[in-house]
C-alpha cells in the first residue's frame, strides 16, 4: 500500500509553529531533499550556510540556531548540519587533535563525530530553554571498509550505512515509545 501523509511544514504551521530550515549542506535555494515547491512554500524563514567553509559551515548553524531558539520558543526547526562526511579530516581542525594527514580515516571520523556531532549538541543543550525539545538523527551511517564508497551506496549497501543514531532530548516517554 501507498500512503500520502501531510508533510511536516504544514503540521508545524496547522499546530502554531514559526517554521525555520537551517541548511549547512544546500547553497541558496539550491534545495537537494527533493521538497516540493508546496511544502517550501510552508517555511517561514531559510538560511543556507553552503558557501561557508567545510569546517565552519556547522559553527555557523550553531550561532544561528542559538539565536533563533532564544528568540521564539514557538518554532518548529529543521537543522541539516554539514556534519561528518567524507572526506572527513575537511570537516574540523583536525591539527588541534595532533592528527596527521595520513591517518586512517576512521580516526579522523570519530573525531569529526566529537567536534561535529558531540561538542555541536553539548553547546546546545547547554544554551536551550529548559523546554526545547530536540530530535537528532543522522541522514545515514558511514562504511568505513578500506577502498569502497564511504555512504549512498545503493547497489550493494553495507549494514553499516544504514545505522543511524537517533537521539531524543527533553522529549517525554509517552512521545517517544510512539
Amino acid at each position: 500500500d501507498f500512503f500520502l501523509r501531510e508533510n511536516l511544514w504544514s503540521v508545524a504551521k496547522r499546530g502554531g509553529y514559526k517554521t525555520v530550515y537551517l541548511s549547512a549542506q544546500e547553497k541558496a535555494n539550491k534545495y537537494q531533499y527533493l521538497q516540493k515547491p508546496y511544502e517550501l512554500m510552508k517555511i517561514d524563514e531559510k538560511y543556507f550556510f553552503g558557501n561557508i567553509d567545510n569546517v565552519n559551515r556547522d559553527k555557523e548553524i550553531l550561532k544561528k540556531l542559538l539565536t533563533l531558539i532564544k528568540e521564539d520558543s514557538s518554532q518548529f526547526i529543521v537543522v541539516i548540519k554539514n556534519g561528518s562526511h567524507y572526506p572527513y579530516k575537511s570537516k574540523f581542525e583536525y591539527k588541534k587533535y595532533n592528527l596527521a594527514q595520513d591517518d586512517e580515516n576512521e580516526l579522523f571520523y570519530l573525531y569529526s563525530i566529537k567536534e561535529n556531532s558531540v561538542n555541536f549538541l553539548k553547546k546546545l543543550f547547554l544554551n536551550a530553554n529548559p523546554t526545547d525539545r530536540f530530535f537528532y538523527i543522522s541522514d545515514h551511517g558511514q562504511n568505513l571498509v578500506k577502498d569502497e564508497i564511504t555512504h549512498c551506496n545503493s547497489s550493494n549497501p553495507r549494514v553499516k550505512e544504514w545505522e543511524i543514531p537517533i537521539l531524543l532530548h527533553n522529549i517525554h516517554n509517552d512521545i517517544a515509545n510512539s
